[in-house]
């Protein structure tokens, strides 16, 4: 998921949450023309009942896209928090090759290893008689 899905998300909640409020304005004209004569009560009560499905519909699509938002951030979240994981093993594993390859590298300037002959990682003698000693 991206955040670019939950901006789009948090957007259309907010555009029906104002539908929805343009359907309250919507109501309480009508109330008002009803108490002023200007419309009838039966064609008021029409009106009413009207204007509240369509509120009614848009409170459940505002549910829905509030759970969607919800579950897409908490995808993110588990994304971030693995892909955090998934860092922190590849660092480990680079530290422990680091690790593994200075351990033969002493190994050999040692002189010793499991399969090598000792003479490989010997450092050679200096000075003038060092010849000798072969």
């Amino acid at each position: 998921m991206s955040d670019r899905k939950i901006r789009k998300l948090t957007e259309m909640i907010d555009d029906s949450k104002k539908e929805v409020k343009e359907l309250e304005e919507k109501l309480t004209r009508c109330k008002r023309r009803c108490d002023r004569g200007e419309i009838t009560k039966a064609e008021f009560t029409m009106a009413r009942m009207d204007i509240s499905d369509r509120i009614r519909g848009k409170h459940g699509s505002i549910v829905r896209y509030e759970k969607a938002r919800l579950n897409a951030e908490r995808l993110l979240k588990d994304k971030k928090v693995e892909e955090a994981d998934e860092l922190k093993k590849r660092q480990e594993l680079r530290v422990e090759r680091r690790r593994e390859k200075d351990k033969e590298k002493r190994r050999r300037m040692r002189g010793g290893g499991k399969d090598e002959e000792p003479a490989q990682g010997t450092p050679k003698k200096k000075g003038f008689f060092s010849f000798f000693g072969r």
